[in-house]
């Protein structure tokens, strides 16, 4: 191959390293003692360098190693060990399974310093490495076995074979859950927290230095890779060296914004929290906050600006801008799309947003707190993170962007002087809006107080000025639709109505289910030949009792429509008592629940009822006569009267209140009374033979047997003439005693 290609493609290959040791160290290995072709490409690096990724003082050249083609291989025996086969590699160090000969007989792993790079830098931190993890002893922490040097004198250790695969990995070949993932997280914690608690900073906590293995059917993580270690506490090793300047020590996607600003004085245990955080975040959503990616494609500059400034995605949004990736990633944490953003969004947001604060302060001060913090989550508890105060958001943001900052001020002024004078001139225009609204709602609320109270010609006469209402117009036209159906009928109710759900769209879903129940009662109620009671008629009634109940489902207007066709007495009193716990205020629903106490002869309940009715429509004569018919039952005369004489007040031109007081009157022996409430009844309702009947009664009662049987006559003519003869002939005054002892009295 010709030097210069070769060059070129060693270049592009040596530029791909973020490590600058690793980097010359590939150089080293690359050229062996060809000095003079590595000092041109440590030139070229150079000059890149100053332009990209490290604009900082380059390393040193590593010159003048002696390198040796390696002497271990599979099949080689280092002391107790046989080596099997290589398993890992990295800058400094090459990994073998291998067997353990004596005292017993195990798989193991060997770590063992590579040929060329027994330097004192990486000796130190290869001891360092040994002796972090002899301090160690934890179950989710790979152990160190044995330790010693080749006959060449590098330094290796051995340490528990971990058959597995990383934590990423695993997860998502096991499809585990969220929780599932949670779980083992909190054992990755509570690792790292014993190695600070024996004064070790990881500094480079990343999936691939943790291996998930199986135990007595137990999935177990491992911790492993203590290769850039630093002790907080005490000195691991005499030869540890301080790292060196411009030196990055870890990977760059785990790295927290201190280890990227190139100081070792400011890195402590939040370190590995940050760390932490950063491998929850994977876990959650299959990504780090910042790609590796991104990171690699920016130069240092730039890499170092976004791990310290730029603030992480929440996990949840994270998952929701994935797109038609979020699938495949609900699968691998089995899970579906729609559900996965909603388990992470909240508690586990903030606990990941608070291991991520760039200012260590802010951080978990423990990884074990932040260990703590999941499993309150997983207890359905309370847990110590917690969104981030706006104040404190926006003292963040201004520290980074003061000059945008200023610019956006001077904009916001403008816009806000600019809606100011948008607000001036439109000020009268909403005013006037918002008191024709409030004026709209005011006479809503006049209109039905006097429908309540039983005065419909007012109501009807209020309602009609807001019918075309944009505010409330849809309510008031269904009010009017009530009034009408007890002024003028079903009929005009039914157009009404009906031209009101025209465009069920553009009113709200109570007046559309109210309009729907009073459609469904008009069915039910009113007088069949009304509205012709055919099968058409049956549909209609089916059709707007079930859409009143699936919009009204638990208001007291769709339990009394349930109760018009319960079938049974009983079944419609629990669904009337039902309908009155949701609203004790509903005047149908303690109609019916009346009338059906008086049928069951419950009068004292029949009682109660109407007295109520008469407090919630205090100008409806309903509720004074049901409460007089329950008094006269219970033979409590002191106020039916009282009761009587206000229902007729209220209606005096019904026929029905009159008799009903005569029917009281007969009873207290009033006759002169009843007379004169019969009469009553024949005067408003002459073409009623019963009246003519009534007044036959009295007359009787009283003793005027000549108009008695005049009354008779008349009735007798009267219902002959319409083929009815329902009470026989009397054919004398003997006759008409005779019928008033057996009918009358």
């Amino acid at each position: 191959m010709d030097p210069e290609q070769k060059r070129e493609e060693i270049f592009a290959a040596a530029i791909e390293f973020e490590d600058r040791f690793e980097r010359d160290t590939y150089l080293v290995q690359v050229y062996g003692d060809d000095k003079e072709l590595l000092e041109k490409v440590q030139k070229l690096l150079y000059y890149h360098d100053s332009n990209s990724f490290l604009d900082v003082p380059a390393l040193e050249v590593i010159t003048g190693m002696e390198i040796s083609p390696p002497t271990e291989d599979s099949g080689t025996v280092i002391g107790r060990y046989k080596l099997l086969e290589k398993i890992g590699e990295g800058g400094m160090a090459v990994v073998y399974m291998a067997e353990q000969q004596r005292p017993i007989r195990r798989k193991v792993a060997l770590k063992i310093i590579k040929l060329g790079m027994d330097t004192k830098s990486v000796i130190a931190r290869f001891e360092a490495e040994r002796q972090a993890l002899a301090m160690m002893d934890h179950p989710n922490i790979a152990k160190v076995l044995d330790a010693g040097a080749t006959e060449t004198g590098r330094s290796y250790f051995v340490m528990d074979l971990v058959p597995g695969l990383s934590i990423t990995e695993y997860c998502d070949k096991n499809r585990l859950s969220i929780k599932e993932r949670l779980k083992l997280f909190i054992s990755v914690c509570n690792a790292v927290q014993h190695a600070q608690q024996k004064g070790i900073i990881h500094r480079d906590i990343k999936p691939s230095n943790i291996m998930v293995t199986m135990h007595d059917g137990k999935s177990v993580p491992k911790v492993i890779d203590f290769g850039i270690a630093k002790a907080t506490n005490q000195r691991l090793t005499e030869k540890t060296l301080f790292t060196r300047y411009a030196h990055i020590i870890g990977t760059p996607a785990y790295m927290s914004p201190e280890q990227a600003e190139l100081s070792d004085l400011d890195v402590d245990t939040r370190t590995d929290i940050y760390s932490s955080g950063v491998l929850l975040y994977e876990l959650l959503t299959g990504t780090t906050p910042f790609s590796e990616e991104k990171l690699r494609e920016a130069g240092y500059l730039q890499m170092q600006k976004i791990i310290c400034e730029e603030e992480p995605t929440k996990p949840s949004t994270k998952l929701s801008t994935l797109g038609k990736a979020l699938t495949d990633v609900a699968k691998l944490h089995n899970s579906s799309p729609e559900i996965l953003p909603k388990l992470v969004s909240g508690d586990l947001d903030w606990i990941v947003l608070k291991s991520l604060e760039k200012d260590r302060t802010h951080r978990y001060e423990t990884t074990n707190a932040m260990a703590l913090d999941v499993q309150r989550h997983l207890d359905d508890e309370p847990v110590q993170a917690r969104a981030p105060k706006t104040m404190y958001r926006l003292q963040k943001y201004a520290c980074r962007h003061r000059s945008q900052i200023i610019i956006v001020t001077v904009i916001a002024v403008l816009i806000i002087s600019m809606m100011f004078i948008l607000s001036m001139w439109n000020q009268n225009r909403l005013q006037l809006a918002e008191a024709e609204s409030l004026k709209h709602k005011s006479t809503l609320f006049d209109a039905r107080e006097a429908f309540t109270g039983g005065d419909l010609d007012s109501a009807l006469e209020i309602v009609k000025s807001i019918l075309l209402s944009e505010n409330v117009g849809s309510e008031a036209r269904l009010l009017h639709a009530q009034i009408v159906l007890d002024l003028q009928g079903p009929t005009a109710a039914v157009q009404e109505l009906e031209a009101l759900l025209s465009n069920p769209e553009e009113i709200p879903e109570e007046v559309n289910g109210k309009a729907h129940f009073l459609l469904a009662k008009i069915y039910y109620d009113s007088d069949p030949d009304a509205l012709g009671r055919t099968e058409e008629y049956r549909l209609k009634w089916e059709h707007h009792h079930s859409q009143a109940e699936k919009l009204l489902p638990m208001s007291a207007d769709a339990y009394l429509l349930k109760a018009t066709s319960a079938g049974t007495v009983r079944k419609t009193l629990e669904l009337l008592d039902k309908a009155l716990e949701l609203d004790d205020k509903h005047y149908d629903s303690l109609r019916e629940r009346a009338y059906l106490h008086y049928l069951n002869k419950d009068y004292f309940k029949m009682a109660t009822d109407a007295v109520k009715m008469t407090v919630i429509r205090p100008n409806h004569p309903l509720g004074y006569s049901l409460c007089a018919i329950a008094q006269r039952e219970l033979k409590q005369f002191d106020d039916v009267l009282k009761y009587h004489n206000k229902a007729i007040e209220l209606a005096p031109d019904e026929p029905v209140f009159y008799d009903q007081r005569r029917q009281t009157f007969m009873q207290l022996g009033q006759y002169k009374n009843a007379l004169r409430d019969a009469q009553k009844c024949f005067q408003l309702d002459p073409n009623d033979s019963t009246y003519h009947f009534y007044v036959f009664c009295a007359l009787t009662a009283l003793g005027h047997f000549d108009e008695a049987r005049t009354e008779y006559t008349r009735l007798v003519d009267s219902l002959i003439a319409k083929r009815k003869h329902p009470f026989g002939k009397m054919q004398s005054k003997d006759d008409v005693d005779l019928y008033a002892a057996k009918y009358v009295f």
